[in-house]
């Protein structure tokens, strides 16, 4: 139960901010509310935000994003590359 408070308070705090955030973009959010929180705890969060599709890695940049969909479509790989990723994937492809 408290994992659950934790990760909505994550989520909370995701969906207030613009972009893409690293764990420890993530980690200064909940703290005010949680001082004792700890990395760990946001990755565990992030990990399971992912797998349920309400969050989004974005590996390039080393950080997650809020889906805007809320989980309940399938994204494509060029949603969230960035323009040197998509050629490179498209390169792949066609050899």
């Amino acid at each position: 139960k408290r994992g659950e408070e934790k990760r909505a308070e994550i989520l909370s705090f995701m969906r207030g901010a613009y972009g893409a955030l690293s764990a420890y973009d993530v980690l200064s959010g909940p703290r005010s509310t949680h001082p004792t929180i700890g990395l760990s705890t946001v990755y565990n969060a992030l990990a399971t935000l992912t797998e349920s599709g309400v969050i989004h890695r974005v590996e390039s940049r080393k950080a997650d994003i809020v889906c805007q969909w809320g989980g309940r479509i399938r994204h494509s790989f060029s949603q969230f590359a960035t323009p040197a990723e998509r050629l490179k994937n498209a390169m792949l492809l066609s050899s």
